[in-house]
């Protein structure tokens, strides 16, 4: 290449040099005033590079180098200081041609001439731009610069950073966001304390997805109230957004009384005009309520803050309330509507570039196909989210434990217990129930379907006593099946009997429409051990219908067994033969070995009337 480039007439090879040095295309007008020299000079020298096949004609009028490695290689053949000269001439032409590439382009001339303030303050006003249009990878990629270039001592620093920070946030770069907020927050703290306590809200929310745990992220919002207390002005704006901050810390910790008590302070301290931290907080308060068991007007509410904030243009709080909406839809068992706007939040989270909100949601969506029975889409998409590792820690827990799942639902034990072990250490790390628990419901499982009893009756137990611990519902509701067929595997019927009326009381105390089956069906099994057929139908029957109206597909296919063996206890062998049958034909198309085993157990017993009647999971 080089041998090639010395060939070339000096004017050429000049001019190849002021051509490499645009990056771009460029037409005879651009080349001649970078170059600074005629049109006639530009087109003679350019017909020569065309002849000596280092630039092609790209369009009409428009030429460019045949690889960006020829153009790499001419650039670095002139000197330092006829590059950042050359460079500074594209960025003066450029302020005069705006299709180059406008303030974006013009930047990083700037930087490569070595004129530093210019280049700030382009980036900063294209990475503005590109916010306002919800490209927030290139926003990003902008400010990067503009830190870059920032001189020590410029004022604009602190300003920069916290941008910076809500764009990293925006694209999933949370340590990076982390660690902007903390500098910026030492950079105002001492002289403006009510604009560094307004970024808290901001770095608690991406220390939490970096797995800080509750205490340590409530002292430091609780830091910034008391460093705006009493104050007025913005500050009691600033203080709304910590409360709300803190309402939400809550609720993700399942401290759902904590969370509403602290959210109802939000509202009231934002009042009518502060429609941001309003929306936000009618989020955390609608999912706290849907939670705790006040469904149709929590729903409602949830909705039409998502979708106020989405004809706002608040991106963030519209990202956040598909997320809640659609994660708290998948948690409590209301699978249509968690597909509904899970679809919807992915669509919009990728359109708005808002990264994080994006993946947790497909992760949720993950976990929702596998309560439905679509193994193969959940396991596709947990894989696929584990391989990239973009997303933050809790996106990471829930493809863990769907793929967990999927893994014990085919009897692969082994895998199971690997992923969800590590699901359950980061939840416990989080010391957040919601990450945690729903591992232990999973190796619970595994040790029922592999004969180890006494290891899912203490498994089931840590899960109970973690959710009565804070009076939650929706992640305790597996346990109960679970559970009793444990204590039924001992022949302990007393034992499985006051563990149905312990958890059960705790269910009907928030009365989840979602989780309510699960009440019937573990009554319905000691109904059947100690051989009360009659209303062990009744109960089995409408935890079965409960279960596939919700469209829960394992503890419905298990139903549809233990209302089979109900149906050969009573004598009704066809009955019983068609429930197994559908059973197979279910299990059979999704590779669920555990099902198909138990099945075949239980269709053996059709063969053998007069056979004891041994319980069964």
């Amino acid at each position: 290449m080089q041998q090639r480039f010395e060939t070339l007439s000096e004017p050429a090879r000049d001019t190849a040099v002021a051509a490499a040095v645009v990056r771009r295309s460029f037409d005879v007008d651009l080349l001649a005033a970078v170059a600074d020299i005629t049109d006639q000079a530009a087109a003679t020298s350019l017909d020569e590079l065309v002849d000596r096949h280092f630039v092609h004609e790209e369009s009409p009028g428009w030429f460019g180098f045949r690889h960006a490695l020829i153009r790499d290689a001419v650039e670095a053949n002139a000197p330092l200081a006829t590059r950042r000269a050359l460079h500074a001439r594209v960025a003066d032409v450029a302020r005069h041609r705006p299709e180059l590439g406008g303030d974006a382009y013009r930047s990083a001339h700037h930087e490569a001439a070595g004129q530093h303030d210019e280049a700030v303050d382009a980036a900063s006003a294209a990475a503005l731009r590109a916010s306002s249009l919800s490209a927030h990878q290139e926003a990003l990629d902008l400010l990067h610069r503009a830190v870059r270039c920032l001189r020590a001592g410029d004022e604009r620093r602190s300003d920069l950073l916290v941008r910076r920070a809500v764009e990293a946030a925006a694209t999933d770069d949370n340590t990076q966001a982390a660690a902007d907020y903390e500098a910026a927050y030492d950079l105002l703290e001492g002289e403006d304390p009510v604009t560094a306590a307004a970024l808290l809200p901001g770095l608690v929310a991406v220390r939490h997805l970096l797995g800080d745990p509750l205490p340590a992220r409530i002292a430091v919002l609780d830091r910034g109230l008391a460093e705006v207390d009493g104050l007025t002005g913005q500050a009691q704006r600033v203080r709304a957004d910590l409360l709300a901050g803190k309402a939400a810390a809550y609720l993700v910790a399942d401290c759902l009384d904590a969370a509403v008590e602290v959210a109802e302070e939000a509202l009231t301290a934002a009042g009518a005009q502060d429609e941001q931290t309003r929306l936000n907080t009618v989020v955390t308060v609608g999912t706290v309520e849907v939670f705790a068991g006040r469904h149709d007007e929590a729903w409602r509410r949830l909705e039409d803050a998502t979708r106020r904030a989405r004809e706002l243009g608040l991106e963030a709080e519209a990202a956040r309330g598909y997320r809640m909406i659609g994660s708290s839809a998948s948690t409590l068992v209301e699978y249509d509507r968690a597909e509904r706007w899970l679809r919807e939040g992915v669509e919009y989270a990728a359109r708005t570039e808002q990264w994080n909100h994006r993946q947790y949601m497909v992760s949720h969506q993950a976990h929702v196909w596998w309560c439905n029975g679509l193994w193969d889409a959940s396991s596709q998409t947990a894989q696929q989210l584990l391989t990239e590792d973009e997303g933050g820690i809790t996106t990471r827990i829930i493809a863990l434990h769907a793929l967990g799942f999927v893994s014990l639902g085919r009897g692969r034990f082994d895998a199971a217990a690997e992923v969800l072990g590590e699901a359950r250490a980061s939840g416990e790390e989080m010391r957040e129930l919601q990450r945690f628990s729903p591992a232990l419901w999973g190796l619970a499982e595994c040790a029922l379907l592999t004969g180890d009893s006494a290891a899912a009756v203490a498994l089931t137990e840590a899960g109970y006593v973690a959710s009565h611990e804070v009076r939650e519902a929706a992640n305790l509701f597996p346990f109960l099946v679970t559970g009793t067929r444990a204590r039924l595997a001992q022949h302990d019927v007393s034992g499985a009997g006051d563990w149905v009326d312990r958890v059960s009381a705790d269910l009907l105390a928030r009365a989840v429409p979602g989780m309510l089956p699960a009440v019937d069906h573990a009554a319905g099994l000691v109904h059947l051990a100690s051989g009360r057929t009659g209303k062990a139908r009744e109960l089995l029957e409408r935890a079965h219908a409960g279960w596939s109206e919700r469209g829960r597909w394992w503890e419905a296919q298990w139903g549809a067994l233990d209302l089979a063996r109900c149906a050969i206890a009573s004598n009704r062998r066809t009955e019983a033969a068609t429930l197994v049958e559908a059973v197979r034909q279910a299990a059979s198309a999704v590779g669920a070995t555990p099902l198909l085993e138990a099945a075949a157990g239980v269709g053996s017993r059709l063969d053998h009337h007069d056979a004891p009647e041994p319980w069964s999971p």
